[in-house]
């Protein structure tokens, strides 16, 4: 590096609504971290604290990659506690994806997989939980909760009410993990209790549940909160062939789902299929909506619809939704428990799906509704009034990436 750019201040900047006074002056967006070293976030997470503000979690290229939390407000101030990021860990080096939900009551619930060497705390290679309150108010210990020190991939999400779940792919002494959760109640306790037998509510791991105690592999694919309180964890699982279907347990605080739910998780794809979760979402009214690609039939868009319950409202082998194989989905219920499905690529389309998981519009690839010249990036779906939705997404203008918005009409485009 030049001499000269040795004490260059890189800023981290956040956009966010509302525009005010200070805005005005700063029309790049609020900055987020002016820490005086080099910090493209390498690896970070941000979601929204329920009010117009968003929290942003983010490992940094300083030397030993430590972790950081920062709260913004909707007017772009810092959140109460906050005079600037903060730190989570010292010096340590995260690994695999930082995850971070909104609590529910302003505050933020994160988990991540750190090696922390240098860190004051044991062990040093361990996934974590903490919680943050909507004060700024650490209700676990600062370099966060030691969740297990066998994990590997790890996702985390919110119970909604101050509370929050981690679930994790676990080596049980073999190459092939388990995925094993935990609930943790506001002050940050795991409240699951433990057992030592697969007969009783919980099964023989060491620090949670095991909710799938067959012989195979075991890959975490999603953990999506059910607007109630609990959550889905989704996962490809090989015990049947070498084929990965999918597989969901229901999590509740008081612990995995039960009957009518089947022990060891609810296959959701058919056993023949190759596939690959591009997206999933759930809440209290209509359950949980995944979709899918089979990677052995090109241009199929599969999903499928499970009730709280945990029967199926589509068809068992899942609905195809189109003939196209998007990386990503997004979904938005419609006032009438319909549903809109939404993805980019060189254009942006949506398919409007029947509650039995017919599709309502004669297109079999979906029906285009932009064609922005510069392509469509990551998209987001928001309904609104009326049964429609909000899209958000990102488009290369001529080398300049923009956010383009618009509403879609439930019925018609």
């Amino acid at each position: 590096m030049r001499p000269q750019l040795r004490h260059l201040m890189l800023c981290i900047l956040l956009v966010v609504a509302a525009p005010t006074r200070a805005q005005i002056a700063m029309p790049e967006g609020a900055a987020l971290s002016q820490r005086a070293v080099a910090q493209s976030p390498s690896n970070y997470a941000v979601t929204g604290d329920g009010t117009g503000g968003v929290w942003a979690v983010y490992q940094t290229a300083e030397p030993g990659g430590p972790l950081y939390v920062n709260h913004i407000n909707s007017d772009g101030s810092q959140g109460m506690g906050f005079a600037g990021p903060r730190a989570l860990t010292v010096r340590s080096t995260s690994v695999n994806t930082i995850s971070a939900a909104a609590d529910g009551l302003g505050g933020v619930v994160l988990s991540w997989f750190s090696v922390s060497p240098h860190d004051s705390t044991s062990p040093y290679i361990a996934l974590r939980y903490h919680h943050i309150d909507s004060s700024g108010v650490f209700m676990t210990p600062d370099t966060g909760r030691v969740v297990s020190t066998v994990a590997s991939t790890a996702l985390c999400t919110s119970d909604g009410n101050g509370g929050g779940y981690v679930v994790w792919e676990e080596l049980k002494g073999t190459s092939n993990p388990d995925i094993v959760g935990q609930h943790y109640d506001y002050s940050g306790a795991p409240t699951w209790p433990l057992f030592n037998s697969p007969s009783g509510p919980l099964f023989n791991s060491p620090s949670g549940f095991d909710m799938c105690a067959v012989v195979g592999l075991q890959r975490l694919r999603g953990l999506v909160p059910d607007g109630a309180g609990g959550a889905y964890a989704i996962w490809a699982d090989s015990r049947t062939s070498s084929t990965v279907p999918l597989y969901v347990a229901h999590l509740l605080t008081t612990g995995v789902q039960g009957a009518p739910w089947p022990t060891n998780g609810l296959r959701v794809s058919p056993i023949a299929a190759g596939v690959r979760i591009v997206g999933a979402a759930a809440s209290y009214a209509h359950g949980l909506h995944l979709a899918w690609r089979d990677l052995n039939v090109p241009n199929q868009l599969l999903g499928q619809h499970v009730m709280p319950n945990g029967s199926f409202a589509w068809a068992a082998g899942g609905a195809l939704i189109a003939q196209q194989s998007p990386p990503r989905v997004e979904f938005v219920n419609t006032t009438n428990d319909e549903l809109l499905v939404t993805w980019g690529g060189t254009d942006l389309r949506c398919e409007r799906l029947a509650t039995n998981g017919a599709r309502m519009w004669p297109e079999t690839s979906g029906r285009v509704v932009a064609i922005p010249p510069g392509g469509v990036g990551s998209v987001r779906a928001v309904a609104y009034g009326a049964g429609g939705q909000r899209l958000l997404w990102s488009t290369d203008v001529a080398g300049q990436n923009d956010v383009a918005m618009l509403a879609v009409d439930g019925d018609a485009i």
